[in-house]
């Protein structure tokens, strides 16, 4: 037997749903759970396209294809400061140490890579759990 109201699969003998602890009546069917699963896969995003996203196209849009606006302007102003940084001690000082500025721009620059990987995975968890797109109420 399934939840009415979230898909969950529940034994037959329980009153609630362990999962959204809606009350299970006798008419809940195995279609509900199906239904509710093709709808939830049909809006999934795919993670590897965020990390295509930020590593070849643009840094921030994968956190962006998430649903993640204020993500993508973190990302940019972490990356974009750090590239700034870069350019600021190559031409205002030749002979300066470079070395920590380029270290900080791969860090950051991998971190948006894998924040965006992580955003998509956290998109989709929520998708499953609920049954709907998390919004920006939402704390996902």
């Amino acid at each position: 037997m399934y939840c009415q109201n979230c898909g969950t699969e529940v034994s037959g003998n329980e009153k609630f749903c362990s999962e959204c602890g809606a009350p299970m009546s006798k008419d809940s069917y195995a279609g509900r759970h199906v239904e509710h699963r093709v709808v939830v896969q049909d809006r999934r995003k795919e993670p590897i396209i965020a990390v295509v996203l930020n590593l070849f196209l643009f840094p921030g849009l994968g956190q962006l294809y998430a649903g993640k606006p204020k993500r993508f302007l973190l990302v940019w102003v972490l990356f974009g400061g750090s590239i700034a940084l870069l350019m600021i001690s190559i031409f205002s000082n030749p002979g300066a140490p470079k070395f920590v500025f380029i270290i900080l721009a791969l860090v950051v620059g991998y971190w948006q890579v894998y924040d965006g990987y992580k955003c998509v995975s956290q998109y989709n968890t929520f998708l499953r759990e609920h049954g709907r797109a998390p919004t920006e109420m939402d704390i996902w």
